[in-house]
């Protein structure tokens, strides 16, 4: 096996304002520049090795949260350009710091354009809800290595919105704040036999019942429970598979 050594320019430079955001990376979390990465760079400087990553329009690629970091501090940025750097480049170099998460993929796809994506995004934000969650909400089962190149179905705004208002009506009842316990809700809400004002009733006079379950399963056969108590006609709710 031969190996060839590949030589890369890499260039110093406190010209801040040439470089652009690319509106397809992710979401910039701006606590982790101040904190974790301001302290590494007072402590060893923006290491030589690891370049900022910009394409020749100047976005940059790789290195968003360390080029703010750096602007803040005022010191120099190594950097690489690269023109054959793509989406999919992005992604895995991106993993190798920090993994994106299913809420870095629905943002990416929001940027591309995709309208269902972006209901799912704007009702995130507007309710302050988990990924997982609306994920679950929407019916929605993607595997992280093919989240770039998910396809999202149409969905109903306005239904999607009224199965939250009913799960938030609850969780305000229960007082409980658990992703799991919100994700089991939405089986019980979409069943076909659930009555809201009947499960309100019975939560009323069994909140001593209600309990942190460590799954959604066991959420569910607790709600079921409640659902049921003292009814002759018993409801069975089943978490609907993906």
């Amino acid at each position: 096996m031969s190996l060839k050594k590949q030589s890369v320019e890499i260039l110093w430079t406190n010209e801040y304002d040439k470089f652009h955001f690319y509106d397809k990376n992710r979401e910039i979390d701006y606590r982790h520049c101040e904190k974790k990465i301001q302290e590494s760079l007072l402590l060893h400087g923006w290491i030589k090795a690891f370049p900022m990553i910009v394409d020749r329009h100047f976005r940059i690629r790789d290195g968003q949260h360390r080029f703010i970091a750096a602007r803040k501090l005022g010191i120099d940025i190594p950097v690489v350009f690269v023109d054959n750097f793509d989406d999919e480049d992005m992604f895995g170099i991106n993993n190798a710091s920090k993994r994106w998460t299913y809420k870095d993929f629905l943002h990416y796809h929001v940027q591309k354009g995709d309208k269902n994506a972006k209901i799912l995004y704007d009702l995130l934000k507007e309710y302050k809800l988990s990924v997982r969650f609306i994920f679950e909400l929407a019916h929605l089962n993607f595997h992280m290595v093919t989240m770039s190149e998910a396809k999202f179905r149409d969905f109903d705004k306005e239904e999607l919105k009224k199965k939250i208002a009913l799960i938030n009506e609850i969780v305000d009842s229960i007082k409980i704040k658990s992703e799991r316990l919100q994700c089991s809700l939405i089986t019980l809400v979409e069943h076909p036999q659930y009555n809201h004002k009947r499960f309100l009733n019975k939560l009323s006079y069994q909140l001593d019942r209600v309990h942190r379950c460590t799954t959604v399963k066991s959420y569910i056969e607790m709600f079921q429970d409640i659902y049921n108590y003292k009814s002759v006609e018993k409801v069975v709710f089943v978490k609907r598979a993906l």
